[in-house]
């Protein structure tokens, strides 16, 4: 099957629905109520956590409506449908991306590549966990804020990270569209060699 396929078509478009898998994870932020910050409201998290054990109850700055609850319940729908789809789509990258390596270099360098693109999803997950640690950093709305990071009432912006990630997939596999079918490399390997 992997042979009749158009190889680098099918990668990119396969990165292009991932990214907007990745997009469409941003989606709860848009559809779900912000909670809004109260000042008075606004505690240290050494502070709250000491309430805690002094209380022995967690103070609740945030009452939340039966119409907000419906919101959060279906935006935890949509991350987990955006998860199995991009599932779906890069399932079948890696060991097609394997077969189009191995069939437009020579074979003397197939491992070299292999080497450079084995490691490449581990350093991608590592880059993936500091873009995490940078926009959870940044207020959910963007807007600026008397919060500080080590507030009780802190949120990130964890939404910000999908955006980034899915607009730099989808950036990044558009230029496998234009990739011919078939290397050159590959249609004269074949061709035996004439003798002098």
């Amino acid at each position: 099957m992997s042979k009749d396929l158009h190889r680098p078509t099918f990668l990119a478009f396969s990165g292009i629905f991932s990214g907007i898998g990745f997009l469409i994870c941003a989606l709860p932020y848009f559809i779900t109520p912000v909670p809004k910050h109260n000042s008075k409201h606004s505690t240290n998290l050494i502070s709250t956590l000491s309430s805690t054990l002094n209380n022995s109850r967690v103070p609740c700055s945030h009452e939340y409506d039966q119409q907000s609850k419906h919101a959060n319940i279906a935006g935890y729908y949509i991350m987990l449908a955006a998860m199995i789809f991009i599932g779906i789509c890069r399932g079948p990258t890696e060991p097609i991306s394997t077969v189009h390596i191995d069939d437009n270099v020579p074979p003397v360098s197939f491992s070299c590549y292999m080497s450079i693109a084995g490691p490449l999803s581990v350093v991608s997950s590592s880059l993936v966990s500091i873009l995490g640690s940078f926009v959870s950093r940044v207020y959910i709305t963007l807007q600026a804020t008397t919060l500080k990071p080590s507030d009780a009432e802190w949120v990130g912006a964890w939404w910000l990270g999908f955006v980034i990630l899915g607009i730099m997939i989808i950036f990044f596999s558009l230029p496998l569209i234009i990739y011919p079918r078939q290397n050159p490399y590959e249609c004269t390997k074949s061709i035996p060699l004439k003798g002098k």
